[in-house]
């Protein structure tokens, strides 16, 4: 291998910067790809979990008013 940037195979990436042979990467860093959970599957849970609730309150005698 020859040519002018041949150095690239040779030389990792963070000893490149330290050596001044590349410039430090600049700005935020990557951001994680997060996932984004299914909106209907959590809509659903919250509505069983808000009908049990309901369900509790009518045994104790407390109205549940819409």
């Amino acid at each position: 291998i020859s040519g002018r940037e041949s150095w690239r195979t040779y030389v990792a990436p963070d000893v490149a910067t330290a050596l001044g042979l590349r410039s430090a990467a600049r700005g935020r860093p990557p951001g994680v790809v997060r996932t984004v959970p299914e909106v209907a599957a959590i809509l659903s849970s919250f509505d069983a979990e808000m009908a049990e609730i309901d369900a509790r309150l009518q045994k104790l005698g407390i109205a549940v008013q819409d």
